[in-house]
């Protein structure tokens, strides 16, 4: 549901309000009265990413199914033909110099046009590199207008740069009132896997004096609630969200993820089922689906979904790291080490990549390797019990024993109480290199 973990400071921005107090139950429930205001003919195409509510590096991927993985209704394929770069209205000149003159040269309504498609159809892709790179080339007017702010925070929440992710969509939303309820449902999840319930409370209650027939609405309500671990409240407002579209696929997803986390995975199961019922192409669902698997232990059938997943979205680290641990448990270890390499080259996933391929390569007997990325791994989680823990038994598999000792001296000092499963595994260890030296 979620992988590793902002504030704006643009300025277009105001001072912000003081909060107000947070949402209850009852102020939700009876903002649910229809506003006198049509609908918006609105069509989004939703998406939660992977990733994890833990802190421990090794269960992050199962304790809590959002995604991670962090997906989308698929918009249509755009009718224009667009190349890998934009073709300047000149047909000779490079596409950079378009880049630089940007803030001081009209372009043609054709490129333009170009440009968004480009843009749209990488995100169709989920090639968000290359989507930020063709919003880059537009002029100054049209980057700060509302669909290119929205798209730009959907690409960064994609690549799980939930803090710029934050920032673009209170821009938005700052700059263009809410408009149209682009995205809204994305900026709530960025602030949820922020842990950021402050702003999810105020967003919450601006979004309810707008309007209530929209599904990205009650989306965020949903969010506020179950941020709060009010998973039923949560589940109630998601509904609301299929009550108001019920083609709406993120909602049924979004309820997917509360049951997993209530360990009702037959209803979770339902969920997803009818989330890829309405769009096949939304690999959170898939994600979802492969999960509960996982959970049960049914590896193989985790791995189909994992593979489903992604073929869509091949570039997501949450999606290769489940897939990686998967084919771990079926004994694939080389194609597991190839997700897990794949998955550090992400910026904002690469501490469990890095001690998942780590874990890989002490598995295979090549712990000079393992020891190096460990060691990395240890810079972006220096509080890890099971980092510290790994890295001393391949310490202790290359005769370093006084240090093997100091990681995990360090690791039963991080991993809680004395009762705890975890410490009695680190004790035996510990015991063992003490008789061997």
């Amino acid at each position: 549901r979620r992988g590793l973990r902002g504030d704006s400071s643009s300025p277009l921005q105001q001072a912000p309000p003081p909060a107000p107090a947070p949402v209850t139950a009852a102020e939700a429930a009876r903002a649910d009265t229809p506003s006198p205001r049509p609908p918006l003919a609105v069509r989004s195409s939703p998406t939660r990413c992977a990733g994890s509510k833990g802190t421990n590096i090794a269960t992050a991927l199962w304790q809590s199914p959002r995604q991670p993985l962090t997906s989308m209704q698929s918009p249509r394929q755009p009718q224009v033909v667009c190349s890998s770069m934009p073709v300047t209205a000149t047909g000779d000149k490079p596409a950079a110099t378009v880049a630089e003159n940007t803030e001081d040269v009209m372009v043609s309504l054709a490129e333009l046009l170009r440009i968004l498609g480009w843009a749209l159809h990488s995100m169709h892709r989920y090639a968000c590199d290359e989507t930020l790179a063709a919003l880059r080339l537009l002029p100054a007017r049209e980057r700060n207008s509302a669909w290119v702010l929205a798209l730009q925070g959907r690409c960064h929440f994609e690549l799980a740069d939930y803090n710029r992710a934050t920032q673009v969509y209170a821009r938005c939303c700052d700059a263009h009132r809410f408009h149209k309820a682009g995205g809204l449902e994305y900026y709530s999840t960025a602030l949820w896997h922020l842990r950021e319930a402050t702003s999810l409370g105020v967003l919450a209650r601006r979004v309810l004096d707008g309007d209530r027939l929209k599904p990205q609405v009650w989306c965020v309500i949903g969010n506020c609630f179950s941020l709060q671990r009010e998973h039923e409240q949560a589940i109630r407002f998601f509904r609301r969200a299929i009550q108001v579209d019920p083609s709406f696929v993120y909602a049924y997803t979004l309820i997917g993820h509360e049951y997993a986390t209530l360990d009702k995975y037959d209803k979770a199961l339902e969920m997803y089922e009818r989330a890829l019922n309405i769009d096949r192409r939304h690999y959170n669902a898939w994600w979802g689906l492969g999960s509960l698997y996982s959970r049960q232990e049914e590896h193989q059938k985790a791995k189909y979904h994992y593979q489903n997943a992604l073929a869509i979205n091949r570039n997501n680290a949450v999606l290769q790291l489940s897939m990686g641990l998967s084919l771990r448990s079926l004994g694939d270890s080389e194609q597991a080490l190839e997700l897990f390499t794949a998955a550090c080259r992400s910026s904002h996933c690469d501490a469990p990549a890095a001690f998942q391929q780590g874990s890989m390569l002490a598995a295979l007997g090549r712990h000079q390797e393992a020891i190096l990325v460990l060691r990395h791994a240890q810079k972006l989680a220096p509080r890890e019990a099971c980092v510290h823990f790994q890295l001393g038994s391949s310490l202790a598999s290359t005769g370093d024993a006084r240090k093997a000792l100091v990681h995990l001296t360090m690791a039963m000092d991080l991993c809680g109480g004395k009762d705890t499963k975890d410490h009695e595994v680190i004790a035996a260890a510990q015991s063992e290199l003490l008789r061997n030296t």
